[in-house]
């Protein structure tokens, strides 16, 4: 039986740590009508590819492009993620690939990005997942500067902070992560055994319940993560992958929905979970934590109007 490869770009001079299928620019693979044809189009990474979508008998008129990480809505992949020696190169190539692939593709054409609002990956980035050339050619802010040194000073200055997660990831991921095979397993602690893990002091107890929730009692010492998508990001910003997790949940059955977004950005030591959650911790008499609240009333400014 053959075994599958992993396909990636190697333009740009791309290096990799596992076995892989090398793909350059022009590649294309075909899912029945549906064929995709590689484009390089570097900027937010040398090796960066975007995928031009036809059907198999159109094949001259593409409907649409997965744009990846550098064209967004309202907004394009920022250049400066590896490092101030390389972001003016990369800027200028991100400015390349805007301004001689797709502002060269029809008005008509769908893009389809990688991200949507809320991503570090670029600036203000619009909240629709799905645009159109033309659309973009008139109103995307990094389509309207045909000059380089303006554009590359948009680039540069309107980045958001860059997340202390991404280079590790960068890493890994040319690396290759290990193989898990599953899910890493979660064990079930009850109370008194969740306490004594706490006091170990080697793990960090990350809370999952919405913000209300915390705010009728928790763990001191806890971390406050909601259980939503972004809990991938926010864990990538402020935890250390090398420290193990311990979860308090909704319910016990959230777990196997939680723990694939901590693996989403290399989260994959887990101490265990707080069997019954924090109805059984209080059950078992253990110490609440209750965070100081106050009105918008009482937080106002003095003298300003009160409704």
């Amino acid at each position: 039986m053959k075994t599958a490869k992993i396909c990636v770009s190697v333009e740009g001079g791309a290096k990799y740590g596992f076995d892989h299928e090398a793909m350059k620019d022009g590649a294309s693979f075909e899912f029945g009508d549906l064929v995709l044809t590689a484009r390089h189009s570097p900027g937010h990474t040398p090796e960066h590819m975007s995928y031009v979508a036809t059907e198999k008998k159109r094949a001259s008129k593409p409907w649409g492009v997965f744009t990846g990480d550098s064209l967004f809505v309202n907004s394009a992949g920022r250049p400066d993620l590896m490092g101030d020696n390389q972001a003016e190169k990369l800027a200028e190539k991100l400015h390349d690939t805007l301004y001689k692939f797709y502002l060269t593709l029809g008005d008509d054409i769908l893009i389809y990005p990688t991200h949507g609002h809320g991503s570090p990956c670029g600036a203000d980035i619009g909240d629709r997942l799905v645009s159109t050339i033309g659309y973009k050619r008139q109103f995307n802010p990094f389509l309207q500067y045909p000059g380089k040194a303006e554009f590359k000073e948009l680039a540069l200055s309107s980045a958001p902070p860059e997340p202390t997660y991404y280079k590790r990831m960068k890493k890994l991921n040319a690396k290759g992560p290990d193989v898990l095979g599953n899910l890493p397993p979660v064990p079930g602690l009850p109370p008194a055994a969740f306490k004594a893990a706490i006091a170990k002091g080697k793990s960090v107890v990350i809370d999952t319940r919405s913000m209300l929730s915390l705010s009728g009692g928790h763990i001191e010492g806890s971390l406050n993560i909601a259980g939503l998508p972004e809990l991938s990001i926010w864990a990538g910003w402020l935890l250390d992958p090398e420290k193990p997790i311990l979860l308090v949940l909704d319910n016990d059955d959230a777990v196997a929905k939680l723990v694939p977004l901590f693996v989403r950005t290399g989260y994959t030591k887990f101490a265990g979970y707080l069997v019954g959650g924090m109805k059984a911790w209080d059950n078992a008499g253990f110490p609440l934590s209750e965070p100081d609240q106050m009105t918008v009333s009482q937080n106002a400014p003095r003298g300003s109007a009160r409704q």
